[in-house]
């Protein structure tokens, strides 16, 4: 059976995985000119606990643990030449564009429908 300390330390390694740099700061994409890096929030929250009960017949133990973590963009580092900007990301605005995802994506595909249909009749 694990010990608490030993406990302790499998859920600190593993957060200590969870948030490297890599994983705030996201895989930079390069466009043209520029270079996109992604950065978010992260927020960890982890518990353990345990206890050994030894009686005259028998000796008990038992322990736990768990954790969380929750993560949330916060904006883009824009690097272009020597020029280097950070562009926020509003909660509001990801929540908006999130629900708008499927009216655009309808509207491109009737589009590109139309221009089909266009194409096929002046044929």
């Amino acid at each position: 059976m694990a010990s608490v300390p030993d406990i302790f330390k499998t859920i600190l390694d593993h957060l200590e995985v969870i948030s490297k740099a890599e994983t705030v700061l996201g895989e930079s994409v390069t466009v043209g000119e520029k270079t996109v890096i992604p950065v978010v929030k992260m927020s960890l929250g982890f518990g353990a606990g345990g206890n050994d009960v030894s009686g005259k017949e028998k000796s008990i133990s038992g322990g736990g643990g768990g954790g969380g973590v929750s993560i949330n963009p916060v904006g883009f580092i824009v690097m272009e030449g020597d020029k280097t900007a950070f562009l926020p990301v509003k909660t509001k605005s990801v929540s908006a564009l999130t629900e708008m995802i499927p009216n655009i994506i309808e509207k491109v595909t009737s589009m590109k429908k139309g221009k089909n249909e266009e194409a096929d009749t002046k044929e």
